[in-house]
């Protein structure tokens, strides 16, 4: 089940965790997090930065807040762009 151990965040959690999103998009506006805006969950006391449906075949960032799972998305972003043949 890809939605397994995923929190489902109250409205003023999700409104929180978009805040900090849209506040590292507009710092780090050339981004591949502010060109793709992956989807933000948290999972076990991590946040996820997802381009994808599940974690095995998209573009995710794990960190211990929203922004650092944004950064991890970015650093992942150019190398899972690569075909795996190319890699």
């Amino acid at each position: 089940m890809p939605d397994e151990g995923i929190t489902k965040p109250n409205r003023a959690d999700e409104a929180a965790m978009l805040s900090e999103a849209r506040r590292y998009w507009s710092e780090h506006p050339g981004s591949p997090a502010a060109a793709q805006h992956p989807r933000i969950m948290q999972r076990g006391g991590k946040f996820i930065a997802l381009l994808g449906s599940t974690l095995e075949d998209g573009t995710a960032g794990i960190g211990e807040t929203v922004a650092a799972a944004l950064q991890a998305f970015d650093a992942q972003y150019p190398e899972r762009r690569v075909p795996l043949e190319d890699r």
